[in-house]
């Protein structure tokens, strides 16, 4: 995560802050702020709440013999589990060990799945929906546009 924010953030704030007036960059400033702080902790609650559903519709309790209140408590959460096999012994604790574990990989494989296609998605929307700075370049090259005064259509 930290390599991604260290090629995007720069970019980003960049060219939004080439974007706006000098007047107006202290207010632009803060909205890409607000923006990317928003984002992050949706993105971390949305990851979250994925990778928890992952783990309790991965969570396989077939062949476990254990009472159903146990079995309840280890497919609700990882620590559920934990919590579960600490007072087990035996084989049973090292078959409810590896049936979270499956299920935890299967929630955060689910979780980075879909971060990594929502993040794909944003990629072609960001293509097609920003215009290029060539475009840009060359509309302000033609005779008789002053881009600097013209407010957008």
């Amino acid at each position: 995560m930290a390599t991604a924010f260290s090629v995007f953030v720069p970019a980003s704030t960049e060219a939004i802050m080439t974007a706006v007036p000098k007047e107006k960059s202290g207010g632009a400033s803060a909205i890409t702020q607000t923006t990317r702080q928003l984002g992050q902790a949706l993105g971390v609650a949305i990851g979250g709440s994925i990778a928890a559903m992952g783990y309790r519709s991965g969570f396989s309790g077939a062949g476990l013999h254990l009472p159903r209140g146990a079995l309840d408590r280890a497919g609700s959460s990882i620590t559920g589990a934990l919590v579960v096999a600490r007072d087990l012994v035996g084989g049973s604790r090292g078959a409810l060990l590896g049936a979270a574990r499956l299920a935890f990989m299967h929630g955060v494989r689910s979780a980075l799945l879909s971060s990594a296609v929502l993040a794909c998605g944003g990629a072609v929307f960001a293509g097609l929906a920003v215009p290029s700075r060539r475009a840009s370049r060359h509309l302000a090259e033609a005779p008789g546009t002053d881009l600097a005064t013209e407010a957008p259509q």
